[in-house]
């Protein structure tokens, strides 16, 4: 019998999150204590590196392979445990992580002096790195992860050279672990730095369908309670992972909101389960969150140029749309908020591409018509039109209130 008119106490809320035995083992920071599939990986990996240990200097590293196959944690827990190892042995090495995704060469730099114990700021530019070579007085394995998504500066062209070529001529006291998810960024490289990097390579295949599955119910077994997922729902759901080409990391984002989903239900006493219709309703929260994460990070050229498309297709009722058309929307959306526009030839240069390697926009080569030539369409997911419009709303009214202290954008051009 509940007391006090049915009102519950506020630790009868406790049991809400009863689902859950360990929810963060399904954050995104989590680096699990093994790795399924990624033996060989990590055997080849670790006979490397650990040279230093045996006086034999390792050899440089360029560890490839897509999104979501382990890299970046495989690299994390080899660096803590071998830095752990050396602390222990009274060994003068030092594993140093980096993650170089979407910095400038100087940021890098200052990231790296900061690791080093140094007092740099961005102003010392390239003299940064005359002050690093100069604190390296040990064995040194520097590993840059998302190497391929280092930015590029009009000082700086190609600052993938630059770190590499820098870092692999210091000395065989001194080692590079490149990991990256495309293989053509090493052809960044002079043919000179290419010579002096020299790496080991190592591909992380994709996980198949079987492997996906063993995954997620591995965290899924250290996540939650017993019996909250059964094994049919999370073999159902590493297929669907599989078959539609989502990441792992995402994948565990929508275990999480499920678990919660599932928890939230008030069933009478009974345990919660999470089913696969939960997991459905989970990624399209999960896949509107890590949109809105991706459009906080564009800049305004950006969003303005994302937002035009899609008022575009609205307004045309088009699965599509023609350059020019887009360019005009472009234009009076910059009219409406008194900023100037930028030229065509910027937008579809650089604006457009980067947006299209994320996976926002599509654009297409094709006919206009009988005798009209060819021109560039642009579109973005039709099913997503309204919300993308919702979305790029929202954050342009965010960036004019945090510039004049109100937001005055309603959302069409």
């Amino acid at each position: 019998m509940k007391e006090n008119n049915g009102i519950r106490k506020i630790t009868d809320f406790l049991k809400d999150n009863s689902v859950f035995k360990k929810a963060t083992v399904l954050s995104e920071n989590y680096i699990p204590d093994k790795f399924l599939f990624r033996e060989e990986e990590i055997k080849k990996i670790m006979h490397n590196l650990t040279g230093y240990f045996e006086g034999i200097p390792p050899n440089n590293m360029f560890i490839v392979g897509s999104p979501s196959t382990g890299k970046t944690h495989i690299m994390l827990a080899i660096a803590n445990i071998l830095n752990e190892h050396a602390m222990k042995e009274g060994d003068n090495i030092k594993y140093i992580y980096v993650n170089v995704g979407g910095k400038t060469l100087p940021q890098i730099l200052v990231d790296i002096g900061s690791k080093l114990g140094l007092n740099v700021v961005i102003n010392f530019g390239l003299g940064i790195l005359s002050m690093i070579n100069k604190k390296l007085n040990g064995n040194y394995c520097f590993i840059f992860d998302e190497f391929d998504r280092i930015k590029k500066t009009t000082d700086y062209q190609n600052p993938y050279d630059v770190i590499i070529n820098s870092f692999s001529r210091i000395g065989s006291h001194v080692r590079v672990v490149v990991i990256a998810n495309n293989m053509k960024i090493f052809d960044k490289l002079e043919a000179p730095t290419q010579s002096s990097f020299s790496p080991n390579k190592l591909y992380f295949r994709p996980y198949n369908a079987d492997e996906i599955t063993e995954i997620l119910k591995d965290r899924c077994e250290r996540a939650f309670n017993e019996d909250v997922i059964n094994e049919e729902v999370i073999a159902r759901f590493g297929a669907w992972i599989y078959r539609t080409g989502v990441d792992l990391r995402t994948a565990f984002k929508v275990l999480l909101s499920a678990g919660r989903l599932a928890g939230s239900r008030d069933n009478n006493g009974k345990e919660q389960k999470i089913t696969f219709e939960d997991l459905q309703i989970s990624f399209k929260e999960v896949e509107k969150n890590i949109l809105r994460e991706m459009l906080s990070k564009l800049n305004d050229a950006e969003l303005f140029f994302i937002h035009s498309i899609a008022v575009a297709q609205k307004e045309r009722g088009k699965t599509e749309i023609e350059k020019n058309t887009v360019y005009s929307t472009y234009q009076r959306l910059c009219n409406n908020l008194d900023i100037q526009p930028l030229s065509w030839r910027h937008l579809s240069t650089y604006i457009a591409p980067k947006i299209e390697i994320q996976g926002i926009i599509k654009s297409e080569v094709h006919g206009r018509g009988k005798g009209k030539g060819t021109s560039t369409f642009f579109s973005i997911d039709g099913s997503e039109i309204n919300e993308m419009i919702k979305m790029t709303t929202s954050e342009i009214n965010k960036r004019l209130a945090e510039e004049t202290g109100s937001a005055i954008f309603g959302g069409g051009v």
